[in-house]
């Protein structure tokens, strides 16, 4: 609508582009300042997500994946692990790396060693702090994309009343 009014010279559409782009950059900074200032997802909901699964037998494997992945140990830390197992999974232990292999994988420590296991001082934290704190990151760097976007708006913004009052009246 913008470049139309301005290929065409016509102010009305370049009011109208302007208008429709200071209500998109109004709720884009509502749609920050709520992003900002709300919980989006609170430690609590992580925590019961995470234990469900952790605590379904069946999803142990998924897991330790997400032990890996994130590394991070238990829904709440290594202590989520007394009386599951004797010891920590190798998915908790800072040193360790698990080595893909076609049939099975293998757990190595820094030293190349097999790493079957580690004591709770030498694991990872939880995987609710760890997934609060991602999740923390991924909400800062969406606000600080919204708020690109809200700049780009308002220069076009600048520009389409900028380019309208360049457009004289036709006289006829």
């Amino acid at each position: 609508m913008g470049w139309c009014g301005a290929c065409a010279e016509k102010k009305v559409l370049l009011y109208v582009y302007s208008g429709i782009m200071v209500v998109l950059a109004a709720l884009q900074v509502y749609a920050v300042v709520k992003l900002r200032s709300a919980d989006v997802i609170s430690e609590d909901k992580i925590i019961n997500s995470l234990e469900k699964t952790f605590n379904d037998t069946s999803q142990r494997e998924t897991f330790h994946v997400l032990e890996s992945t994130f590394k991070c140990c238990g829904p709440t830390g290594p202590d989520s692990y007394n009386g599951v197992y004797d010891q920590l999974p190798p998915s908790c232990c800072v040193n360790a790396t698990i080595m893909p292999d076609l049939d099975n994988s293998v757990v190595v420590d820094q030293i190349g060693s097999k790493a079957l296991s580690c004591s709770a001082d030498d694991a990872h934290l939880g995987c609710s702090t760890v997934m609060m704190e991602f999740l923390k990151m991924v909400v800062h760097y969406l606000g600080l994309g919204f708020i690109v976007v809200i700049a780009v708006e308002l220069l076009a913004i600048v520009l389409a009343l900028s380019l309208s009052c360049c457009i004289a009246p036709k006289t006829g």
